[in-house]
């Protein structure tokens, strides 16, 4: 699985959904987490809220009658009573995305020195004091591979074909050939891509580090 995932269990307002859905929350074979909730509900009450009809925050299961008979109040209520829990959207995309930690890549341009890969850049427009190892940092999916970590370089400006790839340890200290989609983990702490050419702020091989 490439991201992580969370079923947003939707339209839990509608008559019956209850028991079809607990039904469901009851199932252990579930590979992912599920999350009861109501996009209709919510859309109503961001609607009310925009209209200066109720004060409600998000996620929240409390609302405050700003205008009589604001068209979110009953059913909104109705919900939060069911449920015993919020309308649910924000809770879903909250948890999936507290699922989905990155894997940060300190991209350098050597691999001993650990100098980071735009530091010619910094050079050529007079921006490199105080500019130490591991300046440039890109942010990459969880189950990131080792080609992610090549395309993003690429964006970059690195220039040419993958070649080889090396990777260290965490200690630094254990230095390996890695495979072009080998996933990135806490183990593959140091990556040095070569390509076969290079731009004119490259030095001969492009590096990156992942924590």
């Amino acid at each position: 699985m490439r991201f992580p995932t969370v079923i947003a269990l939707n339209k839990c307002d509608r008559p019956g959904a209850r028991e079809r859905v607990l039904e469901f929350l009851q199932d252990k074979s579930r590979y992912c987490p599920a999350v009861p909730c109501s996009a209709s509900i919510d859309a109503l009450l961001v609607r009310d809220r925009t209209q200066q009809k109720i004060q409600y925050l998000d996620a929240a299961t409390e609302i405050i009658e700003l205008e009589t008979n604001a068209p979110s109040i009953k059913p909104a209520r109705n919900y939060f009573t069911q449920w015993k829990q919020s309308a649910g959207t924000l809770d879903a995309l909250s948890l999936a995305v507290s699922r989905a930690r990155p894997r940060y890549v300190f991209v350098v341009s050597d691999l001993d020195t650990l100098e980071g890969a735009l530091a010619k850049r910094y050079h050529e427009i007079g921006q490199s004091k105080n500019i130490g190892p591991l300046a440039d940092c890109i942010p990459l999916h969880p189950n990131a591979s080792v080609n992610d970590v090549f395309h993003a370089l690429k964006s970059l400006g690195l220039g040419g074909d993958f070649v080889r790839a090396e990777a260290l340890d965490r200690t630094l200290s254990l230095r390996r050939v890695v495979k072009r989609h080998e996933r990135i983990d806490e183990n593959t702490c140091v990556i040095r891509i070569a390509t076969n050419k290079k731009s004119h702020w490259q030095s001969s091989y492009h590096s990156s580090t992942t924590t």
